[in-house]
């Protein structure tokens, strides 16, 4: 094994290791020879280990991994059939030569057989793309290799950002290439710039190979473009404008719907249509179209071309191939009377009491279901007042409730919440776009409502959710986040909330535990990534575990998943156990490829509910559904007599009293000046509430309209009330500011917003120059897109905005004049579908440049080939493996070795040769020092002994010596005696008691204390 140095520069750490030697050599002088010898040598270890740290040595090896990623290009231009491809053979890959077999397919059946005989260190990962791009199969040795197949990711074609994507997902430690099978007609970005780019990963640019879907269009035909004048005087006749190009000319009939109603272009002849013939390059057709007095006109033309036989004896369409790019879209405004838009909640769309009533006053009422709500602010238009009767939160996708908070506070329209079982809390809207505008407050106070629900989320997060839900570039896990996000955001703050997610095993990622911060919560749960495979089992035993350990009126688990659970046979017994404990258990299975039989037995024996959602984008509608069936209904059933709370609001004014209602929505008044609630229960929660929010009105009445209100119904005051209401939140005509006028327009996928503002002023018209100019523009696909209009001429303002989407947009311009708001302009442009399919040529000099940029080769979409994995010409890869994970754990080791040689004197210890040399110089020290203290002894004898003499010494007795020691010990207590503080007294025992225990200890101890001789040990 190699080993590579990224920062040789820190090596010169190295040249102080020399001085740290001899350093440690006179500092450590007074250690043995041994204990300085190892010191120094840890030192330098130390030194030379920590140098490497910072120098970043890493292991290298070479790799033979090798991965090969597809970029397929599924945008519109190539969902043609394969019979109409150029130099393509339909046999030589397996597919019919006549039948439905398209371009996807011959690219479908080219990956298959390429990648057949790969070997084991072979990779395969698949990019899809066309306007956007993503990751449908990561790099991966499985032997089948697929992708979701369905609509385009987006309108257009980016090969840019695809490549990039691809490149990017060749994994660090692996060789590889790129496949791109495109036609090479991109709408967007720069594909060869991103072939001439290097990487900057430290190794050469992955070549790209090109797989050409050739193909031209002798025979097509298509609108290219419809214009109609933004605004009409009601009344009036609007001129359409249809252009239609084609190659080599066409006959057909051409179709203009009005608010999809078909206008008669033919008077006097069968059919609404106009019969046309198209001559090549183009034709031009205007057509008048009388306006009625609605106020909104979505105009849809629609060419439909004859049909005509071959001298072959097929029948084909008359100078066209592709129909998916003969319609173009386009509106007019007018100033006509608004309406009511009733969103019956109680009877389907079917209308009711209410919706009769409110026609019976002379209000013209549209009444549809929660679901068919107009999902824009130009289908909102038409209608003053807006009116949700019992309609629960999911009924209402969060782009709509968008566009009705807008339609509201910008456009001046009314709004009127009406209760009953699933509307308010209990509709799950705590959370909602909906809530900042209502006129009450839904989170209830603890005496109204007590903790009672525990709910864990067990959420399948497995590699199969990574798959992107076609036509958006979100996964099924982005979707299943958000769902489950949204969910935890309308429960209450006391309930307690747990999310569980599995692969092949669990992951706890919020224990069950109070929702004290629901928007904490739910921004954890938009953090899930999915990987692995599917196991359910030990997921939900751990939601019961928990479950088990907490008391609350209700428990329940909500198990999601899209695909078949190892061991899914024993679910149905887990959820039966957990259901004798008191725990439900709901289940939505996600997708075709879901265990729905599972799950829906899972449920059934969990006592819960199964939901099976095969369109991913209706799974937020049905989380926040499985959410409100578990949520305890936030409703009193019980009859009550309304009371005035407060005087002056124009809703009841007339009204001297309210008869009996028999339920309500629990709710608690807004803390808002602004805010009048009238009405209230005899226990003080709003009846009915509303204020103003900005340039429109929402009220909110708790109870509902049927009923509840039976008592009520058959009165007078019921119709009187609800007709005062409805006029009195409608939307009055808005002024319009003279001479401010907006318009859009598209052009090359661009959306140009502009607003001229020129007011009459004293017989001429003067600009209004430096307004501060904002817009909201509502895409196609239900997002919105913020914009800033800046000046570019006197009274103009301009801005631009992506219109890639095909489709309209609305566009909402908000001028300000001094911090005051003048009236908004509502206007927009459609841009006309299937750009993509009015592609006439593939661009294959495109695709050959990208080749020859990055060093790959083309390839021919009929010749696949086994050769992808050839190695030859490209650099193995050089997988370094960074040292610091064995050198950082060495590093820690040597310095508490450094540490320990200097702080603990082992040298006595560890060897027995060691310990020796100090036996034997000890004994030599005793030695010297006997031979000394005779030598000594010897001198003061001869000074002591008489010249010529010999000295004989007394003989002292037993007496002699016990006397002498005695005078010594007294010398010493004298002297300690003499320098010492004096002893404090010892406390005796009480006159009258026995002195015992520990005042005799005490004392006992003092006096021997104070006999002890001072230089014996105490």
């Amino acid at each position: 094994m190699d080993y590579r140095i990224s920062h040789p520069e820190y090596l010169w750490a190295a040249a102080v290791i020399a001085p740290v030697v001899l350093l440690s050599v006179r500092v450590f002088a007074s250690m043995s020879w041994a204990r300085r010898a190892s010191s120094a040598a840890l030192r330098v270890v130390l030194l030379g280990l920590i140098g490497l740290l910072l120098a970043g040595l890493s292991s290298v090896r070479t790799t033979d991994t090798f991965a090969v990623i597809f970029a397929v290009d599924t945008s519109g231009s190539v969902r043609r059939p394969a019979s109409t491809l150029m130099n393509f053979d339909a046999a030589r890959v397996g597919l019919p030569v006549v039948g439905s077999a398209t371009a996807l397919d011959a690219a479908r059946a080219f990956i298959d057989a390429s990648t057949a005989a790969r070997g084991p260190d072979d990779l395969v990962g698949v990019v899809v793309f066309g306007g956007e791009s993503a990751a449908a199969m990561s790099p991966s040795r499985t032997r089948r290799v697929e992708w979701p197949d369905g609509a385009p990711l987006s309108e257009g074609t980016d090969i840019e950002r695809a490549l990039r994507l691809a490149r990017a997902m060749i994994p660090p430690d692996a060789a590889g290439r790129v496949v791109l099978i495109s036609d090479g007609a991109q709408t967007q970005g720069d594909a060869l710039a991103e072939a001439r780019r290097s990487p900057s990963r430290g190794r050469g640019p992955a070549p790209i190979d090109v797989v050409p879907i050739e193909y031209r269009s002798e025979a097509e035909t298509f609108i290219e473009s419809v214009d109609a004048p933004p605004r009409a005087a009601a009344g009036s006749t609007a001129r359409v404008r249809v252009v239609i190009a084609t190659t080599r000319g066409s006959t057909g009939t051409l179709t203009l719907l009005d608010e999809g109603r078909p206008v008669d272009l033919s008077p006097g002849e069968p059919g609404a249509g106009l019969a046309v013939r198209v001559n090549p390059p183009r034709e031009v057709f205007q057509l008048d179209v009388p306006l009625d007095g609605s106020r909104v006109h979505r105009f849809r033309a629609v060419y439909e071309p004859d049909t005509e036989a071959t001298p072959e004896g097929r029948v084909v369409l008359s100078g066209d191939t592709l129909t998916q790019n003969n319609t173009g879209e386009a509106f007019t405004l007018t100033p006509g009377a608004g309406a009511v838009l009733l969103v019956d909640g109680v009877n389907g769309g079917k209308g009711g009491t209410l919706s009769s009533t409110l026609r019976r006053s002379g209000l013209e009422v549209d009444v549809v279901a929660p679901e068919a709500v107009p999902a824009d602010l130009l289908g909102l238009q038409p209608y003053d007042l807006v009116v949700l009767e019992n309609v629960p939160a999911e009924a209402v996708p969060t782009g709509v409730q968008r566009a009705l908070v807008s339609h509201v506070r910008d456009m001046g329209a009314g709004l009127v919440l009406v209760g009953g079982p699933d509307a308010f809390g209990a509709g799950g809207w705590r959370g909602s776009e909906l809530e900042p505008v209502m006129p009450v407050a839904l989170d209830l106070p603890d005496k109204v409502m007590t903790p009672e629900i525990a709910i864990i989320f067990v959420m399948d997060n497995s590699g199969s959710m990574a798959w992107h839900v076609m036509g958006s570039m979100r996964s099924q896990q982005d979707i299943a986040n958000e769902s489950a996000a949204q969910a935890i955001r309308t429960l209450d703050r006391r309930d307690l909330v747990g999310v569980i997610t599995f692969n092949e095993s669990y992951s706890v990622l919020i224990p069950l535990s109070v929702n004290e911060d629901p928007e904490a919560n739910a921004a954890r749960v938009t953090g899930i990534s999915p990987n692995g495979g599917t196991n359910a089992g030990p997921a939900l035993r751990e939601a019961e575990r928990q479950l088990e350990r907490v008391s609350s009126k209700t428990k329940h688990v909500i198990l999601l998943s899209d695909g078949r659970s190892t061991n899914s046979e024993r679910l149905p017994e887990i959820a039966r156990s957990m259901e004798s404990k008191g725990i439900k258990v709901s289940a939505i299975s996600m997708g075709d490829q879901s265990d729905s039989d599972t799950m829906r037995a899972v449920a059934g024996q969990g006592g819960g509910v199964h939901y099976h959602v095969l369109n991913p984008s209706v799974l937020p509608r049905v989380f926040l559904k499985a959410v409100r069936v578990v949520r305890s209904p936030m409703i009193r059933e019980s009859p009550f007599t309304p009371r005035l709370a407060q005087a002056g609001s124009p809703l009841i004014a007339g009204f001297s009293g309210f008869p009996p209602l028999n339920g309500l929505v629990l709710t608690r008044a807004r803390p808002e000046p602004t805010v009048l609630t009238p009405l209230v229960s005899p226990e003080g929660e709003p009846v009915l509430a509303h204020w103003q929010v900005e340039l429109g009105q929402v009220a909110a009445f708790t109870s509902d309209a049927s009923e509840w209100a039976r008592p009520w119904i058959e009165r007078p005051e019921y119709g009187a009330f609800w007709a005062q209401a409805a006029r009195q939140i409608s939307r009055t005509a808005l002024a319009g500011t003279p001479g401010v006028e907006g318009s859009a327009s598209i052009a090359d996928g661009v959306l140009t917003v502009r607003l001229d503002a020129n007011i009459p002023s004293e017989g001429r018209t003067m600009a209004l120059d430096g307004l501060d100019v904002s817009a909201t523009v509502y895409t196609p696909v239900g997002t919105t897109r913020s914009l800033a209009l800046r000046q570019t001429a006197p009274g103009r303002y301009e801005g631009t905005a992506p219109a890639g989407e095909p489709g309209t947009f609305v566009t909402l311009i908000k001028p300000t004049r001094g911090g005051q708001r003048l009236t908004p302009v509502l206007t927009g442009a459609s841009g006309v579908g299937g750009a993509e399919y009015r592609r006439l040529e593939s661009d294959r000099p495109l695709l050959e440049q990208i080749a020859g940029a990055s060093g790959g080769v083309v390839r021919a979409l009929d010749a696949p080939t086994g050769n992808l994995f050839d190695r030859g010409g490209i650099k193995p890869i050089e997988a370094l493996a960074p040292a610091w994970r064995w050198l950082l754990p060495w590093t820690l080791l040597v310095l508490i070795l450094d540490i320990a040689t200097r702080r603990v004197a082992w040298d006595r210890w560890v060897s027995d040769e060691f310990g020796q040399g100090l036996a034997s110089r000890a004994a030599a020290e005793l030695e010297d020092r006997s031979s000394r203290a005779a030598a000594t002894l010897s001198s003061l004898r001869g000074r002591a002994e008489p010249a010529g003499g010999s000295y004989t010494p007394p003989v002292l007795t037993e007496q002699d010596a016990r006397s002498l020691a005695k005078a010594a010990a007294d010398r010493r207590r004298a002297a300690a005696m003499a320098t010492a503080t004096p002893p404090k007294p010892v406390p005796r025992a009480p006159s009258g008691e026995p002195e015992a225990g520990l005042w005799a200890a005490k004392r006992r101890a003092r006096e021997r204390f104070g006999d002890a001789p001072p230089d014996e040990p105490r």
